[in-house]
């Protein structure tokens, strides 16, 4: 997609407030969109059915090498994310074209372009048994992940507007969403020693270790993401003399974002431990509300300027997430609209 396409593009926060004055209109904008993605808590359970994945690769491997039966369980993994709201300063524009003579259906296609900066923390806990020849260690290991995730964001919608009336209307549309993300992150680890103790007291000759192992390392990861949305609701208008009006938009919205697909690079310098792999995230549905209050003003019959909050609210209804563990979304989007 060329730049010029990704910088005049904008977001629609939830149609076009009040009729236009002719049969076309454009309207550049710009949309601070805050999103709390990275502070969601619930979906960790996942990360424990990849270790359970993993622990029978590890049995088998052991069992090759000590060529006796290992074997190695995953009893508990629990996480946390430190994270402020993702903050998109988002640019771009909407086209409004008239569908019939008086002016009472609209359709409105617009997109919008922006990239973020933030910072990622989590910490996960895991509790890990190995058991051979009738004995078994159990050890607690504890990872930390830091860095910073770069985002590059684009957004587009079509929107239906159909006018009932001079206060109320009707609204329909759809909305796609397509993220790229890149995060280079510190990786620390901290865990005991008891399995490898184990290994020396019953196949080796080595010293017992009796502080806890620590060693850092690197990961690079690199994700995309496609949010598709349907929405459907009304809008309701009131008047402020002849140049100023109040709105309120209330949609109903159901959004599907697919598995992403990513790669990751891991590396531990110090135990000359390198390694790269393909990722897949489970993807989600959600419904909820999607609102927008605003305020429009007209300077002439054909320049007018447009400022309005927006508030989408995204309840998992399928996927790794809870459901009072919603993503939301808000901003403020401000445009200034041109009827030709």
């Amino acid at each position: 997609m060329s730049k010029i396409l990704k910088t005049s593009m904008l977001v629609l926060a939830a149609g076009i407030a009040a009729p236009a004055q002719a049969d076309f209109s454009i309207s550049p904008r710009f949309f601070l969109y805050f999103d709390n993605a990275s502070q969601r808590q619930s979906g960790f359970e996942s990360i424990a059915g990849l270790a359970v994945e993993q622990d029978a690769v590890e049995s088998a491997r052991l069992s090759d090498f000590f060529e006796t039966p290992v074997v190695v369980s995953t009893d508990d993994v629990t996480s946390a994310s430190i994270n402020n709201q993702i903050v998109y300063p988002l640019f771009g524009g909407a086209v409004t074209m008239d569908l019939n003579r008086d002016k009472r259906t609209q359709v409105t296609f617009s997109a919008l372009y922006g990239k973020s900066n933030s910072d990622f923390r989590t910490l996960q806990n895991i509790n890990q048994s190995i058991s051979a020849l009738g004995f078994t260690a159990n050890d607690i290991l504890a990872l930390t992940m830091d860095g910073p995730v770069k985002t590059k964001r684009l957004d587009l919608e079509l929107t239906f507007q159909h006018r009932l009336n001079e206060r109320f209307a009707l609204i329909g549309g759809l909305r796609y969403e397509h993220l790229n993300s890149k995060g280079k992150f510190d990786v620390g680890f901290t865990s005991s020693n008891n399995a490898s103790n184990l290994f020396q007291l019953l196949f080796g000759e080595g010293d017992i270790e009796l502080d806890l192992n620590q060693s850092e390392g690197t990961s690079t990861v690199k994700t995309t993401d496609n949010i598709y949305s349907v929405r459907f609701g009304g809008a309701a208008f009131a008047p402020i003399g002849k140049r100023n009006m109040v709105y309120v938009n209330g949609l109903i919205h159901v959004t599907h974002t697919a598995d992403a697909n990513g790669k990751t690079r891991f590396t531990v310098p110090e135990i000359d431990f390198d390694t790269s792999d393909n990722i897949k995230v489970e993807g989600e549905t959600t419904m909820g509300p999607d609102i927008a209050v605003g305020y429009q003003h007209r300077f002439t019959d054909t320049v007018g300027v447009d400022v309005r909050y927006r508030g989408i609210f995204y309840f998992p209804v399928s996927g790794t997430k809870s459901f009072d563990d919603p993503r939301v979304n808000h901003g403020l989007n401000v445009g200034l609209t041109f009827a030709l």
